[in-house]
């Protein structure tokens, strides 16, 4: 979105609407998945903020899009990789935006963030970047997925496989999900 300025004492013009707090959540020692609903209509950009996520094995975490059609479990194109000191390893998908994790009882932190890609569009194109400082490792990657049903109303978080999520020690499983309206 562009800027402008006209005259002394100009005005801003043209700038995105400000972000809004959608809710957070630790999650319970077992929980399999969490879902944040009620998105509302006409967001534009998202961002899922994890912090020290936690898996009961050696599964990627897994984020899906819903409308209201429900959750969307085909369609996607994602990949995401990971270096644990010298070795790199990656995972790809069709059904979901993948997180490379595979450890468990580790400690990831990072961030999703997705954006749609224009005004009247149901394209959403994502990257994420994050670390796991127990194995001194970093992940990156992205994704996309077209909504053909219509607006985002849920963003679901799982896993790829039977993993849960695991709070032990230090480890919190706490997710933050931030949107904006532009």
């Amino acid at each position: 979105t562009a800027t402008s300025f006209a005259g002394s004492g100009a005005s801003l013009t043209g700038l995105p609407a400000s972000v809004t707090y959608h809710g957070g959540v630790t999650l319970a020692n077992g929980v399999t998945d969490h879902t944040f609903s009620s998105i509302p209509a006409g967001v534009t950009r998202m961002r899922l903020i994890i912090y020290e996520l936690s898996a009961s094995g050696t599964d990627n975490l897994l984020i899906q899009f819903g409308d209201s059609g429900g959750i969307e479990t085909t369609g996607y194109e994602s990949s995401s990789g990971r270096i644990d000191g010298s070795t790199p390893s990656e995972s790809g998908t069709t059904s979901g935006f993948i997180i490379r994790i595979a450890e468990a009882a580790g400690d990831f932190v990072g961030m999703y963030d997705f954006h749609r890609m224009s005004s009247g569009t149901t394209y959403w194109a994502g990257s994420h970047s994050g670390c796991q400082s127990s194995t001194v490792s970093n992940t990156s990657g992205g994704g996309s997925k077209v909504m053909y049903a219509g607006p985002i109303t849920d963003l679901k978080i799982g896993w790829t496989g039977s993993d849960t999520f695991t709070v032990a020690g230090a480890y919190v499983s706490k997710m933050d999900l931030l949107y904006w309206q532009d």
